[in-house]
């Protein structure tokens, strides 16, 4: 079912060649819900995405996201929030608001736009008001020990706003002798999506003052559902993270060890 899933996105995707950009606006916060399912050696495993916010700011270079994850069979939640700032090059993530975890430097900025190699793909109205694009890219990475591909569609309004995503991915561990193989899907609905008021929920709470190093937290890098999602991109946005939101589940999975 997985391949004829990506097999429907790949022959949409291609019906419709055209190239056009999408960029939210540069000051914005958007809350959103939803679900990822996935195949994991063999066994069926399902997150809930209960609470997810990301706001930025492309003027300061700061942004935000805020995510509460909950494993459907065993009822863990985590609450990641990580707070990043280009200009001062820092990454702070407070997890179940009871720890700051300071991040060596990434140099990561902050973006508003989509891929260049996003396509329009149909072009639709909700309910006769409300007219949506609907856009097609994908994402690969070569960590060196996991092969990563994401193809996410996404509904966008006429100033590009997204209102819901779903995306189909394949995960496989390269390592020699370790066989982990991991199809899935996400879906997630936008609400609340508005210009940026209050600049202030960007910086992050006191708590950072006495922000711990990874190495002296005792917090594993892989158990930072952010870096997880984040590894390798250089800029962090709405988009980059819709399509890696697939990556949260092998996260979670490290911390219910």
């Amino acid at each position: 079912m997985m391949y004829l899933l990506f097999a429907a996105i790949a022959t949409l995707s291609l019906s419709h060649t055209a190239t056009a950009s999408c960029c939210t606006p540069y000051s914005y916060q958007l809350s959103g819900t939803g679900w990822l399912g996935q195949i994991y050696h063999v066994y069926p495993q399902l997150f809930a995405l209960d609470d997810f916010m990301v706001a930025y700011d492309i003027k300061s270079e700061r942004g935000l996201v805020n995510m509460t994850i909950r494993d459907v069979t065993t009822g863990q939640t985590n609450v990641e929030t990580t707070y990043i700032d280009k200009k001062e090059k820092k990454e702070y993530v407070v997890i179940n608001n009871k720890i700051c975890v300071e991040i060596p430097e990434t140099g990561r900025g902050v973006g508003n736009c989509l891929p260049p190699d996003a396509k329009v793909v149909a072009k639709i109205s909700i309910l006769g008001q409300v007219n949506c694009s609907i856009f097609t890219f994908s994402t690969s990475s070569d960590s060196g020990s996991m092969d990563y591909l994401g193809l996410t569609a996404v509904i966008v309004s006429e100033k590009c706003v997204p209102m819901a995503a779903a995306t189909l991915f394949r995960q496989e561990n390269t390592t020699a002798g370790v066989a982990s193989e991991i199809d899935g899907a996400n879906v997630v609905l936008y609400y609340d999506a508005e210009v940026l008021k209050n600049t202030d929920i960007l910086t992050p709470p006191k708590l950072c003052s006495k922000a711990v190093s990874l190495e002296t937290s005792g917090i594993s890098r892989d158990n930072l559902v952010f870096m997880q999602l984040m590894e390798g991109v250089e800029s962090f946005d709405v988009f980059t993270i819709l399509n890696r939101l697939t990556r949260m589940s092998s996260a979670n999975e490290n911390k219910s060890d």
